[in-house]
């Protein structure tokens, strides 16, 4: 059975969905429990026990052709990411928070026998944050956050290798490596939220880099396994953004947030001792290489809410999202693409009332949105790698949250 092909490359994750129909720009408003995502520091202005979840449909598309040639590779991925966040307020003056969201991710698998086999089939990379927060209020109109992130990590990387000595079996001398490896991590954040006017808000972020050594196993088809590692750093980010009502039913918030990708070093796979193999096939130790040549990124967010009713809002943002690799240097490995999101949806934010009983148990809100995405295609000039990609990414989702006690609502 042919193996699916499937592509989700380096895309801006939105782990809320309110965030996500603003294209992005929440630093600086933050107003549901998913500050715990965007500025830990705000989720003391909203009291109560709150808690939300969010659920994306990804559908992403990939094409690499050939400068050379004729002939084109298209990949395609349709995934589902999903977060849960949840928060309580003390006394007015001190909150907690827990979040569970990807922090990283993106997926490539390309088909086995195209022309670039040699270097990557398969690459595959989830980072899962576990966020706890506590958020001081020290003035009226100042808050303080600190989060501490419990991060798991997976990679898989497989490529084929050009074997004559097994021209025996049905592949011709072709075997897969596959490479399947794990690890863990702790990393820090803080967040400041100031809210000086009922309709004015201002947000700063900080979210610490953090170097991250993944374990596994290499195993080559028909050969054998031995033990690989790999050295990976996701990215620190800084972000600052502000909030303005401009009358009752109109507000605009924008976000400007910079991601330290030029200090992620290069992809390099350790490959170590054999533990099993088969026949007399020794599997060589030594390291593979990718260097995508990551550079530091700054990304522009806006978004705009009109109030349909009390309770209902229409919301719409975009977004200058640039790569965090060059036109000039994208890799099949992992390319990226400099992307100007649109987004728009729905938002709905009022009480809920228990069903046998007609009694108001508190609020909840509802939050629908589709997110597009469709870049320039982009040529490489890298040495070895003559191809041009262009690519397209849709996200459908929505947020479903709850607020219970004291401050039900959205806004204080």
């Amino acid at each position: 059975m042919a193996r699916p092909l499937g592509a989700m490359g380096l895309w801006g994750n939105e782990a809320g969905a309110r965030a996500a129909t603003l294209g992005g720009a929440f630093v600086g408003r933050a107003d549901d429990v998913t500050a715990v995502f965007y500025n830990p520091a705000a989720l003391v202005f909203f009291p109560g026990l709150r808690l939300k979840a969010q659920v994306g449909a990804w559908d992403y598309s990939l094409t690499a052709r050939s400068m050379r040639e004729e002939g084109a590779t298209t990949i395609r991925q349709r995934s589902v990411r999903t977060s849960v966040f949840l928060s309580y307020v003390f006394k007015d003056r001190i909150g907690a928070g827990l979040g569970v969201f990807p922090a990283h991710a993106w997926d490539l698998r390309w088909p086995d026998y195209w022309p670039y086999s040699s270097t990557v089939t398969r690459n595959t990379f989830y980072a899962f944050a576990y966020r706890g927060v506590v958020s001081i209020k020290v003035l009226d109109s100042l808050a303080l956050g600190l989060n501490v992130d419990a991060l798991e990590a997976r990679e898989n990387w497989n490529w084929v290798i050009r074997t004559p000595e097994l021209d025996v079996f049905p592949y011709y001398g072709r075997t897969t490596s596959e490479v399947e490896l794990k690890g863990a991590g702790l990393t820090f954040g803080a967040g400041l939220f100031f809210k000086p006017r009922r309709n004015l808000s201002f947000g700063l972020r900080y979210q610490h880099g953090v170097s991250l050594k993944l374990e596994g196993r290499h195993f080559r088809k028909g050969v054998g396994v031995q033990r690989a590692s790999l050295d990976v750093r996701l990215p620190a980010e800084l972000a600052g953004g502000f909030r303005f009502r401009l009358f009752d039913r109109l507000s605009l918030q924008a976000d400007v947030k910079w991601t330290d990708w030029s200090r992620t070093s290069p992809w390099r796979l350790l490959l170590g001792a054999q533990v099993s193999g088969m026949w007399d096939f020794v599997l060589p130790q030594g390291e593979k290489v990718v260097s995508a040549a990551w550079r530091d990124t700054v990304s522009l967010l806006c978004g705009a809410e009109f109030a349909l009713s009390p309770v209902l809002f229409l919301r719409a943002g975009c977004g200058r999202l640039p790569s965090a690799v060059s036109r000039e240097n994208l890799h099949p490995f992992v390319p990226g693409f400099d992307e100007n999101v649109l987004s728009a949806g729905l938002g709905y934010e009022g009480p809920f009332f228990s069903i046998g009983t007609g009694e108001r148990l508190g609020d909840m809100s509802v939050d629908v949105f589709v997110r597009f995405s469709n870049p320039s295609p982009a040529d490489s000039k890298l040495s070895g790698f003559p191809l041009s990609y262009s690519s397209r990414h849709l996200v459908l989702g929505v947020g479903l949250g709850f607020i219970y006690g004291q401050g039900s609502g959205a806004e204080p």
